[in-house]
């Protein structure tokens, strides 16, 4: 299963605990990587990606609207005026390379007075800034769900239309109906539907 790192660490790692205890036999190699593997290839089994595949043969087998939102560090947070604007925030992003991230989109969007206090190619690094309090980040507004951000809080700036995170879950069309496959796709699709209801 291959998945952006983000996503990886916080919806995929933990999981592994669901899928071990369910199917122990089952041994799930996760490759973490902002490089979208080829699944016609073989490159792997199934994917997690922010954006829809037009690969030959491969299949939508679920997808995620989430609301984006902006998160900071508590202390972070104490040091902030009173319902504050994108533009009164240090900002934790990505590099030039990366430009295209949803979330840097998002941010130069909305203000042309970007103030990037921290970059990293690294999400993990970029919530440990965060937690850190060294400044804030648009993240998917997922309640109690994705432990990465369970040290921050939401500062409840609108983003607007735009402000939407997108989750495909993918596999090619042959590995559907392999039952090793199907015993994943039926968790990771039940989780899916648990963030649905449990609300944004």
């Amino acid at each position: 299963l291959t998945a952006p790192p983000g996503v990886a660490f916080d919806f995929v790692a933990p999981l592994a605990v669901t899928v071990l205890e369910k199917f122990p036999l089952i041994r799930l190699e996760v490759l973490s990587s902002v490089k979208l593997l080829n699944l016609s290839r073989g490159e792997s089994d199934m994917a997690l990606r922010t954006r829809p595949s037009d690969e030959p043969g491969v299949v939508c087998l679920d997808h995620l609207i989430i609301p984006m939102t902006v998160f900071v560090s508590k202390e972070y947070a104490k040091k902030l005026k009173k319902k504050p604007k994108l533009t009164d925030l240090d900002w934790i992003g990505w590099p030039n390379l990366s430009d295209r991230h949803s979330a840097t989109q998002q941010i130069k969007m909305q203000t042309s007075a970007l103030s990037t206090v921290f970059t990293s190619d690294d999400y993990n690094v970029q919530v440990a800034a965060c937690v850190a309090g060294v400044g804030a980040m648009i993240l998917p507004k997922i309640k109690n769900h994705f432990f990465g951000m369970k040290n921050l809080v939401d500062l409840e700036i609108p983003l607007g239309k735009e402000g939407n995170w997108e989750l495909f879950f993918v596999c090619h069309k042959r590995s559907i109906h392999i039952p090793k496959f199907e015993a994943v796709s039926r968790i990771v699709k039940e989780e899916f539907a648990k963030i649905r209801l449990m609300g944004f």
